[in-house]
């Protein structure tokens, strides 16, 4: 089956504004205030709410693994919304918004790098000393910063 198929993701690029945070353990609290954002109202410009089980194998460092061998959590909530020129578009931003707050009482403080929503948005991939090992690397292997969007140093965490 094809993956793109399986996920359902356009097979186009869309424009989009989206949000992406690692979560710990999501009690029952926590599923409520998801989902009374993400099924009322209060959500309903958003494309999808998507929150991915993580933690077992990906919790563990792999002393073979790279730079980030491991993600901080047990879910990646994923958010998303398609602008489309319509009234809607000015919707998303508080939209998404509210998502972060309602589940931000389990925010790792971290994001996985795959899911970054933009060059803007908030993003901590990396604890301070996996990001000076990124730098080593980058150092040999992109000594120009091609790839250095918002994971550089001095790029905008929080």
């Amino acid at each position: 089956m094809d993956v793109t198929a399986s996920h359902m993701d356009p097979l186009d690029p869309l424009p989009y504004e989206g949000d992406h945070m690692l979560l710990g353990d999501l009690d029952a609290d926590g599923q409520e205030r998801l989902l009374a954002v993400a099924t009322t109202e209060a959500g309903n410009a958003l494309a999808f709410v998507e929150l991915r089980q993580i933690g077992g194998a990906m919790a563990q460092a792999d002393p073979q693994g790279g730079v980030l061998s491991r993600l901080e959590g047990a879910h990646a909530l994923y958010v998303l919304g398609v602008l489309t020129g319509t009234e809607m578009d000015e919707r998303i931003p508080a939209q998404l918004a509210a998502v972060r707050e309602a589940v931000s009482p389990w925010a790792t403080g971290f994001t996985a790098p795959t899911f970054a929503a933009g060059w803007d948005s908030r993003q901590r991939s990396f604890d301070r000393a996996t990001a000076e090992r990124m730098q080593h690397v980058r150092a040999r292997v992109d000594p120009d910063g091609v790839f250095a969007g918002n994971v550089a140093r001095g790029a905008r965490a929080e």
